[in-house]
């Protein structure tokens, strides 16, 4: 009877070592519903700060195999515009592929739990044990196990994190650029040197926003002909501050821009208050001291590209003066700062 208790604990045995040992694979994926967004990050069972796995937005699916099949597992998924600035948490959990009390519960042999059956005469036993010895074939080895997969979309949940973020956003520039302009009598030359604010996509989408922006500049004319300059190799007169007519200006603009990845155009127009220091201004709007005062009509079309919260831009400003008939053309290059 004793051999038979035996053999028939190790017929539960190898039955339930598969049980124990229920390795699963589980696959997560997720849809990209906003094209503008470059970066999605994740973490498997926590959110830390340099826990995330950072993937380009062509990646949509984490898969990762070897889980304890009874456990369940969560994903953290968060995605970015920029790589810098990146949404709340949109969460997973997988399920257990197996019930946890299968795998902790063992099976009791007792003398009183073997069937009836078993509790013939031992020469009995000896003569028929091939049914006993026969069933433990059946058992499925450990490395045989098939791996689960477990299928798991937070797309939804991902949806409601990109539309949480503001788009929103303050742009600090610093440009300068050469000019053409024929303000008074004459064709002059200039300097320019802007500082300018911008209220960015204060109301936007995913590939338009509107703007506003404020100028702050500096303007230098040049008192004299470059051809005579570079003919007489006088290099020297460029740098004497007496022979620029010097002034000081304000620009305040709205516009829209339009986005592409990390390129983004912009169109903006507006108004110009111009102060010229002893300029011979024919028909100035108003006087200052030894100010002229110009109000003036101007339009900024520009090309910038966003490196996270860095730019690099060049624009092309063009400023018409009613009053005078006049035109001005300045291109510039600048860079920027986001925040």
């Amino acid at each position: 009877m004793k051999k038979r208790i035996l053999l028939l604990a190790l017929l539960i045995a190898c039955f339930a070592l598969p049980v124990f040992a229920v390795q699963v694979t589980v696959d997560w994926n997720w849809a990209k519903n906003d094209s503008a967004v470059q970066y999605f990050r994740y973490q498997l069972d926590g959110e830390a700060d340099d826990g995330w796995t950072v993937v380009s937005s062509s990646v949509t699916n984490y898969s990762v195999s070897g889980l304890d099949g009874s456990k369940s597992y969560t994903l953290y998924l968060q995605q970015s515009y920029d790589g810098v600035y990146w949404s709340e948490s949109a969460s997973s959990t997988s399920q257990p592929a197996v019930p946890a009390e299968a795998a902790i519960e063992e099976p009791v042999i007792t003398e009183e739990t073997v069937p009836a059956a078993v509790t013939e005469p031992e020469t009995a036993a000896e003569e028929t044990p091939a049914a006993v010895e026969e069933t433990p074939a059946e058992a499925v080895p450990l490395e045989e196990v098939p791996a689960v997969v477990v299928e798991e979309t937070p797309a939804p949940a991902a949806a409601e994190a990109v539309s949480s973020p503001s788009t929103f956003k303050f742009t600090l520039t610093l440009g300068t650029g050469p000019g053409l302009n024929n303000i008074g009598e004459t064709l002059n030359y200039d300097i320019q040197g802007v500082i300018g604010l911008g209220f960015e996509d204060i109301v936007a989408n995913d590939i338009a926003g509107w703007d506003i922006r404020m100028n702050l500049g500096y303007i230098g004319h040049i008192n004299y002909d470059i051809s005579d300059m570079i003919s007489d190799m006088d290099f020297g007169t460029f740098f004497n501050p007496d022979n620029y007519t010097h002034g000081m200006f304000a620009d305040l603009l709205t516009g829209f821009n339009l986005k592409a990845g990390s390129t983004q155009f912009y169109l903006d127009g507006g108004a110009r208050l111009l102060m010229m220091h002893n300029a011979a201004v024919a028909d100035p709007i108003f006087e200052l001291g030894d100010f002229d005062g110009l109000v003036q009509i101007t339009g900024i079309l520009g090309f910038r590209w966003n490196i996270g919260w860095f730019s690099l831009g060049l624009e092309g400003q063009y400023v018409y003066d009613f009053d005078a008939n006049s035109h001005a053309v300045t291109p510039r290059l600048y860079m920027g700062f986001s925040f």
